[in-house]
């Protein structure tokens, strides 16, 4: 799909993960409206983007508006980020995927909703990769 056809994007969480997503989509051209952080000040700058408030600031915009991008990657976390993912989808919301535009992708490839591909990464073809996950950097 045509980027200028995407919804705009919310990302969850600002850490450091968040801060190479939103390099990421910023280089394909994608809208971010903010960043949601419960220990973070509404209106806070972080990484050029505004803080806009804890996650339930997302229920506020329809899930037909928007997508989500969950930057909450580190280990010892995923279980609450695989919690925050299945809250929302739940409710209809769309996780977005993010694919750095110098990762290789070949024909056949099956990527479900929410993946993040890091820069750098070759994926051969037919092969398959569940949804939220997270291929990092210069993975072949």
């Amino acid at each position: 799909m045509d980027s200028s056809k995407k919804k705009p994007i919310i990302i969850i969480g600002s850490g450091k993960h968040a801060k190479v997503l939103i390099n990421i989509l910023l280089s394909c051209n994608r809208k971010i409206l903010g960043v949601t952080d419960p220990n973070k000040k509404i209106g806070e700058s972080f990484a050029g983007l505004k803080v806009l408030g804890n996650d339930e600031i997302i229920f506020k915009y329809p899930n037909s508006d928007i997508e989500l991008v969950n930057s909450v990657a580190e280990l010892s976390l995923r279980n609450i980020a695989y919690k925050i993912s299945e809250k929302f989808r739940s409710k209809g919301y769309i996780f977005s995927n993010v694919i750095h535009p110098s990762s290789i992708i070949e024909d056949k490839v099956e990527i479900g909703v929410g993946t993040q591909i890091m820069a750098g990464v070759i994926i051969q073809n037919s092969a398959k990769i569940g949804r939220s996950c997270i291929i990092n950097t210069g993975v072949k």
